[in-house]
């Protein structure tokens, strides 16, 4: 009778034993569940997130001109000056020009930048405040209507091509759109293009990410709705 009970009793036990395994195993299960339907929303957030800044047209921006009355701008003069280094900028300035119809300068500078140690060499030109000399020449800014301004953005900030195009060329009551490229982060370019032409009145601002240009279809949609807000139709 004695190892009748025992037996049940050890039974029991078993039986006990594998009912909390098997609920602890569901729990485990739905905890990693859980979490990994939290980590794809939290990287889905993120990624929407950074579509929708790379959209941002600085609307908000109390320093842009409003650009309600730009309606006819596809009838307007329209330059872009850029200076390019990769040929990313280049890329940008051609499909504005495609869809615009816009006259474009590239800045070449005199100074070879085109070397083995050129983040060096930019980042002392940066310090010290180095201008290089402009190879070609400006039209006369006074034709245009509307002026593009583009180019990538080197230690966050605007490169010494643009700085020396700034220091060259008189911007005062122009009506100024920049745009810039860049990899990872843009610093403080917008703020420094803007201290660099306080005199000009700046249009809606574009900057283009490496994380937006490498999808082109996105990178379209962007330029798209960007000319449309200044004022061109399709």
């Amino acid at each position: 009778m004695r190892k009748r009970l025992n037996f049940l009793i050890l039974l029991l036990f078993v039986l006990c034993t594998l009912a909390s395994c098997g609920s602890n195993a569901r729990t485990d299960n739905e905890l990693e569940k859980a979490e990994s339907d939290r980590s794809i929303s939290k990287e889905k957030e993120e990624i929407e997130t950074i579509s929708e800044n790379s959209k941002s047209f600085d609307t908000d921006n109390p320093n842009v001109t409003d650009t309600s009355d730009l309606s006819e701008a596809k009838n307007e003069n329209v330059l872009i000056i850029y200076y390019s280094f990769t040929g990313t900028t280049r890329k940008i300035t051609q499909t504005i020009q495609e869809k615009t119809g816009a006259d474009t300068l590239e800045i070449e500078p005199d100074f070879n930048y085109f070397i083995n140690d050129v983040e060096d060499v930019v980042q002392e030109q940066l310090r010290e405040g180095y201008l290089p000399k402009l190879l070609n020449t400006v039209p006369d800014l006074d034709s245009y209507d509307m002026i593009f301004v583009g180019s990538p953005v080197w230690w966050f900030t605007t490169p010494p091509p643009i700085k020396s195009f700034f220091s060259q060329y008189d911007l005062t009551d122009k009506n100024i759109v920049p745009f810039c490229t860049y990899k990872t982060h843009m610093g403080t370019f917008f703020e420094d293009f803007e201290a660099a032409c306080p005199d000009a009145n700046l249009l809606q601002s574009q900057d283009f990410s490496g994380y937006v240009l490498s999808d082109e279809e996105q990178t379209m949609e962007i330029i798209d709705q960007w000319l449309q807000n200044l004022g061109f139709e399709e």
